[in-house]
């Protein structure tokens, strides 16, 4: 089970002058070399954690489902997912880095993420896409109180 954390508060900050030659979107103020003049291309970066000013925070608990056969065998074990979140803190994808014992709780983790809202990330000021590590510990005690 996977606590939320809690809320960070975001600190005003001043806002410089608008510039007129600049949206004030900042997503749409980064251009593409080569592009024609005025041309927009939106940031499709997913920014990794090391990059982040304000990492990506589960809006709820992450309770994923205890796979029954691995409960009856009484496994327990973990998995650590690369979670892709976008501007909106929505999860685009999810792929298993490591998952311990192989092939047990995978697809269950995955389910568990592929369905989380968090707190989008930020990077200078404004929300951005990111990519994080997160690792799903699956505990039989746990798991057991949880029910």
């Amino acid at each position: 089970m996977l606590a939320p954390p809690a809320p960070n508060p975001i600190a005003e900050t001043p806002t410089a002058p608008a510039s007129p030659l600049l949206p004030d979107d900042p997503e749409q103020a980064v251009s593409a070399a080569g592009s024609a003049p005025g041309t927009i291309v939106p940031d499709t970066v997913h920014y990794a954690a090391k990059d982040l000013d304000i990492y990506p925070q589960a809006s709820k608990w992450i309770t994923p489902a205890y796979p029954t056969s691995a409960r009856d065998a009484q496994i327990a074990g973990s998995v650590t997912l690369l979670v892709m979140i976008d501007k909106a803190g929505r999860v685009e994808g999810t792929s298993v880095v490591d998952a311990v014992p192989d092939g047990v709780f995978e697809q269950s983790a995955q389910q568990a993420l592929a369905s989380a809202a968090f707190y989008p990330a930020q990077k200078d000021g404004r929300t951005v896409r990111s990519r994080i590590l997160i690792k799903v510990e699956f505990d039989l005690a746990a798991a057991d109180i949880a029910q």
